[in-house]
């Protein structure tokens, strides 16, 4: 028997597979780290990529923004912001002439404790705001993208001077890999143009998780220029939470360095597909409409008609969006798209994620190990609902005849798995 140790939340799960049927565990590259965490980040912001340093492109009376994003990312932000404060006091802008904006997207706004220990800095000394999504006092109009599509942001952002972005590069499912434009698109967006973001993501047909050629992507940095984002701090972290690499200055040339640093630390290669795949969600476990992007990662190894198993505690259950689990659950996804492109749906920024998630159910069965979702919600999205892990993979192993392998990918959201190719 192979033991495997998941982990899950603050605890590990323990797990022993029967050796014929293992292929492996597959973890993100351990790179060494050459310097500390605050010598990288700093190293990046005195030498930008793309454009000068940061001091010599402020001025005395300029309005600078910080664009952060939120808690349920693992940026260390409180460790980047005092370096980027250094930098513009270089130039003498003073505190008052900064504000540091949490990007949201639609998530749960933060409470006065929980920006500043995330800011590192106390907001009475810097001012710090929840990104606006719905009040329209706190949104303006910035003009149609190329696309079409009508720009409403954050009004303090759009108004400021010079604009900071602060993100992490990992994959995504709809942009290929986050940070970069993502901060500003959905990050400070309006409800309706995070619904557009996520929209634009349906009418892409395959699973673009950890590509560097995303059509969302693509598009979404020509929407950028409706608002601006003159300089970004992206970092690129392991699986264990450290700062392996950290990139700065242009919103696309930076971010398309620190891509080809993630493909390095996060790729794995399988020898085949599996039948079975174990994955968790780490670090994006608060609840299902994060861990959920697991599945993507693991849709990218799992054989037509196999199993995928999430391991994920989801205390923050179904997550800001309940409808996700209703959208999922449906069989006739193409009259919901068409609904929702309509405008007949009331909570659209859900439904492209959940469409892709209703193809895949089709092609292999998903199963969900969880403590903080109910055997009803799961149900309702017509995946199987088990009380362990241990559970979930007998009852996946009963589905073959011959002997399954079993993959397992026991940090799925820092994880980009691949097959292995021969020439």
């Amino acid at each position: 028997m192979e033991k495997i140790f998941l982990p899950y939340g603050e605890k590990t799960i323990e797990l022993n597979i029967p050796r014929k049927y293992y292929m492996g565990s597959f973890y993100p590259d351990k790179v060494q780290i050459n310097g500390s965490e605050k010598k990288l980040i700093k190293e990046a912001i005195y030498h930008p990529i793309g454009t000068p340093r940061l001091s010599t492109m402020v001025e005395p009376g300029m309005n600078v923004v910080i664009i952060a994003d939120d808690k349920t990312r693992p940026t260390p932000i409180n460790r980047i912001i005092p370096i980027i404060l250094d930098e513009l006091h270089r130039s003498r802008i003073p505190d008052k002439d900064i504000s540091i904006i949490f990007a949201l997207g639609t998530h749960i706004p933060m409470s006065k404790k929980e920006m500043e220990e995330r800011a590192g800095v106390e907001s009475d000394r810097i001012k710090l705001f929840n990104s606006e999504y719905k009040d329209p006092e706190g949104i303006i109009d910035c003009g149609k993208a190329p696309d079409g599509v009508n720009v409403f942001v954050d009004r303090r952002v759009a108004e400021a001077d010079f604009k900071i972005g602060i993100g992490s590069i990992m994959p995504h499912p709809e942009c290929g890999w986050g940070g970069g434009a993502k901060i500003i698109y959905p990050g400070v967006a309006s409800e309706e143009t995070v619904t557009a973001f996520h929209l634009s993501y349906a009418s892409v047909d395959w699973n673009t998780y950890g590509s560097d050629k995303a059509p969302v992507r693509l598009n979404m940095e020509k929407w950028v220029d409706n608002v601006g984002l003159d300089f970004i701090v992206n970092t690129i972290i392991t699986a264990d939470n450290r700062v392996y690499k950290a990139v700065a200055g242009d919103y696309i040339k930076a971010h398309r360095m620190g891509i080809k640093y993630g493909q390095k630390i996060y790729s794995v290669t399988l020898p085949k597909r599996a039948e079975i795949v174990i994955i968790t969600s780490f670090r994006a476990d608060d609840d299902f409409w994060l861990a959920s992007k697991a599945i993507f990662a693991g849709e990218l190894v799992i054989q037509e008609g196999g199993t995928l198993i999430l391991v994920s505690p989801c205390p923050g259950g179904l997550g800001p969006h309940p409808e996700y689990a209703d959208y999922t659950g449906l069989d006739d996804w193409k009259t919901l798209l068409q609904n929702t492109l309509a405008g007949n749906i009331n909570q659209p920024i859900s439904v492209s994620s959940a469409v892709a998630l209703a193809k895949m159910r089709k092609r292999f069965d998903i199963s969900i190990v969880s403590g903080g979702l109910t055997a009803e919600e799961v149900k309702k999205m017509q995946f199987q609902y088990f009380t362990s892990v241990d559970k979930a993979l007998s009852s996946a192993m009963m589905k073959f005849a011959n002997d399954p392998q079993i993959a397992v990918i026991p940090y799925g959201i820092s994880t980009l798995p691949e097959i292995r190719t021969f020439p």
